[in-house]
């Protein structure tokens, strides 16, 4: 596929390219605005917990250093 294929003014690529990126931008705006909701807050909560259970078996320094990013990712996007 050539640059020129792709800037047609008519290409049904680019408006398939076009159509998907709209799609995209709408899903991304349901996400956001439902994250705030009470499911992040059920997440934020879970993964807090399974953070702090003394009980939870971590299968390593990686696993547990992953988990940790990962929580502080979520605290930063919740909060």
């Amino acid at each position: 596929m050539s640059v020129a294929g792709l800037a047609a003014p008519g290409s049904t690529a680019a408006l398939q390219r076009v159509a998907l990126f709209g799609i995209s931008v709408v899903i991304g705006v349901v996400v956001a605005m439902a994250w705030n909701g009470s499911a992040a807050g059920a997440i934020y909560d879970g993964f807090l917990q399974l953070f702090l259970d003394p009980t939870a078996q971590i299968a390593g320094a990686a696993a547990g250093i992953t988990l940790a990013f990962l929580l502080g990712a979520i605290h930063l996007v919740h909060i």
